[in-house]
C-alpha cells in the first residue's frame, strides 16, 4: 500500500546543519476519501463486517469526523449500509463532511453531546445481529491491527525515531505492534 512516492524528504538549513535526515509519511495521498490512517484502522473491520456477512456498519464521531466520512464510502465501496451517530444536534447546515457522509449514502442520527459518550456503550451492548460497530475513530484492537500495517513498507527500517499525531490511540497501538527492536 505504501511506495516512495509517498515519503516525502523534509529539508531545510536547520536540519541539514545537524545532519538529520527527515521525512512524512503521507498517509493523506493514499486516498482521495479514505485518507490518513483510516484506510489501515478501517480494513478490518470491513473484513469482519463482509466475512460476517452483517448488512451495515455502525458507527460515532462528530460533524467534522472524517473517520464518518470514510467509513461511509468504505461502507458503500463493499455493499453495506452505514449508520453514523454524530454528537451534537442536528446543525442547520451541514458540514462538507456530513454532506459526504450522506453522499455516500450513510444515514445520520444526531445525539445530545451529554449522550454520546454513553450512546456507543449502549449501541454495543444492544447490536442488531446484522449490524457491525466501529468505535469511534476506528477504537479498539481490530483498528490497531490495521494501523500495525502503516510501518509495514521496506523503508521504515531506514528510521530511528517515528512521531505521529494521536487521538484515541489506536494508531499508535498499531505502530507499537510494527515496531522492530531498532
Amino acid at each position: 500500500m505504501i511506495d516512495n512516492i509517498l515519503i516525502q524528504e523534509i529539508s531545510n538549513t536547520y536540519i541539514k546543519n545537524r545532519g538529520i535526515t527527515a521525512a512524512v509519511l503521507r498517509l493523506d495521498l493514499l486516498h482521495p476519501v479514505v485518507s490518513g490512517n483510516k484506510i489501515y484502522k478501517l480494513k478490518y473491520y470491513i473484513e469482519k463486517a463482509l466475512y460476517q456477512e452483517k448488512e451495515e456498519i455502525v458507527s460515532f464521531g462528530g460533524a467534522h469526523s472524517n473517520h464518518l466520512a470514510a467509513t461511509a464510502f468504505m461502507a458503500k465501496e463493499n455493499g453495506l449500509k452505514s449508520i453514523g451517530y454524530v454528537r451534537g444536534e442536528r446543525p442547520p447546515l451541514f458540514s462538507d463532511t456530513l454532506l459526504d457522509c450522506e453522499h455516500y449514502g450513510m444515514e445520520l442520527k444526531f445525539t445530545e453531546r451529554k449522550k454520546f459518550d454513553a450512546l456507543q456503550i449502549d449501541c454495543e451492548e444492544s447490536n442488531k445481529p446484522g449490524s457491525l460497530i466501529i468505535p469511534y475513530g476506528g477504537y479498539g484492537r481490530i483498528g490497531a491491527l490495521g494501523a500495525k500495517e502503516i510501518l509495514s513498507f521496506k523503508e521504515a527500517g531506514n528510521y530511528n525515531l517515528i512521531m505521529a499525531s494521536a487521538g484515541s490511540g489506536t494508531m499508535g497501538a498499531g505502530l507499537i505492534l510494527s515496531l522492530q527492536k531498532h
